[in-house]
């Protein structure tokens, strides 16, 4: 393939891949009047508490197993390799996410009491939402991998769908404040996560790699500390 087509092929799946981040920002402007509304700058605050712990969470708890999962998979020689990386990371970050949902929900009102949180439910559902983001792009990363952009780009509008009438439900509808916002962030991405899993249930056998495990985070390991300065970077302002 000549340096042109590449380019114009990267180019088109970037454009593509761009498309929803631009869509859920454009519509994040156009609820921002609803949240200024129906929310108390109490709920805010705990919103944007949450964001940022739920962003520190999945950095460590992913442990560099996404990044490690671009690198092997393009490395591997045959299709088996592919979903031996595949398998492998799919079932690392179901373990890792899980685990972190248990402790989350055990230690909900401990940590609703650091967090200055009245609501131990808060951090209940924010625990859910780190286990369904974790598991949602470890999936939508394989339409990446194959350059399915327009698939990637579907489950992305779909869960932004979702994502506002469950949001608009819960706190205009019910009066939820800060849980509404939460449980409506994570409900999209949850019920596009389990569409995929059975989309993908062929490829997701029982099957994991220890020695190749221990390879991908010996790559992705080290890249978390970065990961959790640019973190620090972006929310650092806001406390």
């Amino acid at each position: 393939m000549t340096l042109g087509a590449q380019m114009r092929r990267l180019g088109k799946h970037s454009a593509i891949y761009g498309l929803g981040g631009i869509v859920s920002r454009v519509i994040a402007v156009f609820l921002l009047p609803l949240y200024t509304r129906y929310l108390e700058p109490s709920d805010f605050g705990a919103v944007g508490l949450l964001v940022g712990l739920s962003a520190v969470l999945v950095t460590i708890l992913r442990a560099g197993i996404s990044s490690a999962f671009f690198r092997f998979y393009f490395d591997a020689k045959d299709t088996a390799e592919r979903l031996l990386v595949l398998r492998t990371s799919f079932w690392f970050t179901m373990a890792s996410a899980s685990a972190g949902l248990v402790a989350g929900v055990l230690l909900a009102e401990p940590l609703a009491d650091l967090l200055l949180l009245d609501e131990p439910n808060l951090v209940r559902a924010a625990f859910v939402g780190i286990w369904a983001q974790m598991n949602y792009e470890q999936l939508t990363s394989l339409f990446r991998v194959e350059e399915r952009s327009g698939l990637f780009v579907l489950a992305s509008l779909a869960n932004i769908a979702v994502t506002i009438a469950t949001t608009l439900v819960l706190v205009v509808g019910y009066d939820q404040g800060a849980l509404g916002v939460i449980v409506g962030n994570f409900t999209g991405t949850l019920a596009v996560y389990l569409a995929l899993l059975g989309y993908r249930r062929a490829q997701l056998g029982l099957q994991l790699s220890r020695p190749l495990l221990r390879e991908m985070n010996r790559f992705g390991v080290p890249l978390v500390p970065s990961a959790l300065a640019l973190i620090a970077l972006n929310f650092g302002d806001r406390f």
